[in-house]
């Protein structure tokens, strides 16, 4: 049985979620602080702020969303996220990567940290949703390899990193039309029953 452990509004366990679902996998989904009842760890504000998000597949625990997504795409091959030969899956990974560290991590990173009094935490948030969407905006924009999707005209792990982190940056009040690269793809996933489904519980 699969359990995932995750903070509310986390950005990361929603791209695990996507990945279940596009396997078509059954689990079972907790608040971060049940995890002590199903394993030896202590759950604790310092493990949350590092792994937000933790998967438990049998005795298996795995911290990290791209680890644990990179560990269903290998264990449940179909359908892959992350198709082609090593120079497509590297490139894949390599949105993926920037994606996570630069976007999502980088603005949790920077709205933790303790703010100066009366500033506005939403436009903090915006300001580096809106730094890291950029630079990805530029890397996708006219690139032949940008089809439907990020990479081409299926579903990749690239995909499944971007989606949660347009959600929190519309939440965030960020305007997505800056991005038309982004926006359509974004457009195209939602179409997709399963991704559909965790926007809906993700609103």
């Amino acid at each position: 049985m699969i359990r995932l452990f995750s903070t509310p509004g986390d950005s990361s366990a929603d791209s695990i979620r996507i990945a279940l679902a596009l396997k078509g996998l059954s689990y079972d989904i907790h608040p971060f602080e049940e995890l002590e009842n199903a394993t030896d760890v202590v759950s604790s504000p310092a493990l949350e702020e590092m792994a937000p998000s933790i998967l438990l597949d049998e005795k298996r625990m795995l911290t990290q969303a791209l680890p644990i997504i990179e560990y269903l795409d290998e264990s449940w091959h179909e359908p892959t996220l992350l198709p082609g030969m090593a120079r497509e899956r590297a490139q894949i990974r390599s949105l993926a990567y920037l994606i996570m560290s630069e976007t999502n991590t980088r603005v949790a990173q920077r709205t933790l940290q303790a703010l100066p009094s009366g500033v506005d935490t939403q436009a903090w948030q915006q300001h580096w949703y809106e730094s890291g969407l950029a630079v990805l905006e530029s890397l996708m924009m006219n690139n032949p390899t940008v089809g439907r999707f990020c990479y081409g005209d299926q579903v990749t792990l690239a995909d499944v990193c971007l989606i949660p982190v347009s959600w929190a940056a519309r939440r965030a009040g960020l305007d997505l039309s800056a991005f038309p690269t982004i926006q359509r793809i974004c457009g195209h996933c939602i179409q997709l029953p399963e991704i559909a489904h965790i926007a809906a519980q993700a609103d």
